[in-house]
């Protein structure tokens, strides 16, 4: 008689005849993932019966002021350092236009300008063409006189506000396993317990002793059901007592800093279009015509912490010859 008790993975109890094969494993698993995904795409489609006519187009050009970035762990410091001279670049060229346009020089050239501020001797194209330059480079000096100062205001008030957020370029993960619970030692201490509860059971079970005329043939037969009996309960109590073993796993995962700048700015020059017409060749009343033309932009950024554990045990068993199994 076999007795097989694995109240754990990696621990198991087998007592009986014969031989037995046992395989387990055991493992904790942690991890972390940080990512961001900038896409763009542009897309155009047609789809048509024969009574219609439908064709698309998408053409997407970009501006200058496009930028696809990024960011990171530590490299969110950057970011921002870019993304704030970008905006304050930005903010500066609007402030020093609208200075420039409220001027007296105006949003753009005109003869009453030049009658009262510009150079009022002569006439002509080349009069004109001498006004205009005139008027161009003194409002080019309102414009730059004003940017100069709206960027720097803009990039101290930028680069504070980064500066605060450069310590969150953090990317860090802490993982613990440990095992707690009775040891090898602590079970073999406890061991004169396991007997004495052992033999305590099977003296319940089939009695203390060989009583002739009794319930067992022959004392051969008594001893037998009291060994099989004292085993079950020794490895029982001991199996119980392994499971109080017990492992653990924590982690911790701190993300900060990362992140998507992306500007697109289309072109004047892009152009999208789509075109269903019917098709009047055809003598039929019945179809359908579908036209698109588009861009799209997503952006996604992600952190994902998992921790795991896992166990997993085989055993098999062979009686000894005249055995059952």
């Amino acid at each position: 008689m076999f007795n097989i008790q694995t109240p754990t993975a990696g621990s198991v109890v087998f007592t009986g005849q014969g031989t037995a094969q046992f395989n387990n494993s055991l493992g904790t698993n942690n991890s972390f993932n940080v990512g961001s995904s900038t896409n763009l795409g542009v897309n155009a489609s047609a789809s048509s019966t024969i009574d219609y006519d439908s064709s698309a187009s998408a053409a997407l050009n970009l501006a200058g002021t496009s930028t696809l970035q990024q960011t990171i762990g530590t490299s969110s410091s950057a970011a921002n350092q870019q993304a704030a001279s970008q905006a304050s670049a930005m903010s500066a060229s609007t402030a020093a236009r609208e200075f420039a346009n409220s001027s007296t020089f105006g949003m753009e050239w005109t003869a009453a300008w030049a009658a009262e501020y510009g150079d009022t001797q002569g006439n002509g194209a080349e009069w004109e063409a001498q006004s205009r330059a005139e008027w161009q480079a003194g409002w080019e000096n309102k414009y730059t006189e004003n940017y100069d100062t709206s960027y720097k205001t803009a990039m101290e008030a930028s680069t504070s506000s980064s500066s605060a957020q450069s310590a969150t370029g953090i990317i860090s993960g802490e993982f613990t396993t440990t095992e707690t619970g009775s040891n090898s030692a602590a079970l073999a201490a406890l061991n004169n317990s396991f007997e004495s509860g052992a033999a305590a059971a099977a003296d319940f079970a089939v009695g203390a002793s060989y009583n002739a005329g009794g319930d067992y043939a022959s004392e051969a037969e008594y001893n037998a059901a009291y060994e099989s009996a004292y085993q079950q309960a020794y490895s029982q109590a001991y199996s119980q007592a392994q499971a109080s073993s017990a492992r653990e796993s924590s982690s911790t995962v701190e993300v900060g800093g990362i992140g998507v700048i992306a500007n697109v700015n289309a072109a004047g020059t892009s152009s999208f279009t789509a075109d269903v017409a019917r098709n009047d060749t055809t003598s039929s009343n019945n179809g359908t015509g579908n036209g698109a033309a588009g861009a799209s932009l997503s952006t996604s950024s992600f952190a994902t912490q998992s921790n795991s554990t896992s166990a997993s045990a085989f055993m098999q068993a062979f009686g000894a010859s005249g055995a059952g199994q």
